[in-house]
């Protein structure tokens, strides 16, 4: 079954008081989310409690969810929204040191292999770019959905990718690794 047609599912009956099936809905996506909350923070164990913090605000706040908006989008902006509180809060700037690249980012490692590479040039990108870069790399979100959660237009969210995929490759080559 799709997994937005399942996540609607599961919503819906969760709304409607089967509170046993939450754990599903946090299984489903749990892997998506610590994913992207590690590469923004850089940090394992901070990545496991910001994750927590996002799945509590859902469950918290799950009644309130309209089905008409995509349930991805929704809950990588709760994601989203944790990691603002937090580095307001920390004053801390964001790091990508030590994590393990998931699939969609190994296209970059089809011609570098080098990933501590990957992960400086994706620091070296401005921050819309890597925010974008990473909410549709990482989190496999589509370009609407990242519009959504960053308050941009879908082809400011192109542009940001597309430039963001091409200042990767110049700064790759760059470090003699393109």
């Amino acid at each position: 079954m799709n997994g937005n047609i399942q996540n609607a599912l599961l919503i819906h009956r969760i709304k409607n008081g089967e509170n046993e099936l939450a754990q599903e809905l946090i299984i489903n996506n749990y892997d998506r989310v610590y994913k992207y909350i590690r590469y923004k923070t850089g940090d394992e164990h901070l990545a496991y409690d910001l994750t927590q913090e996002v799945f509590l605000r859902l469950l918290t706040g799950i009644i309130s969810y309209r089905e008409k908006s995509h349930f991805n989008a929704y809950l990588m902006r709760i994601a989203h929204n944790v990691l603002v509180d937090y580095f307001k809060l920390r004053k801390e700037a964001s790091s990508i040191e030590d994590i393990e690249f998931i699939p969609q980012i190994n296209a970059f490692e089809d011609t570098v292999s080098d990933k501590d590479a990957v992960r400086r040039a994706l620091m070296k990108l401005p921050l819309e770019q890597r925010e974008a870069v990473l909410l549709k790399f990482v989190a496999g979100l589509k370009s609407r959905e990242i519009a959504e959660i960053t308050n941009s237009n879908v082809a400011t969210v192109k542009s940001r990718i597309h430039l963001g995929k091409e200042k990767l490759k110049i700064i790759l080559k760059e470090e003699g690794l393109g």
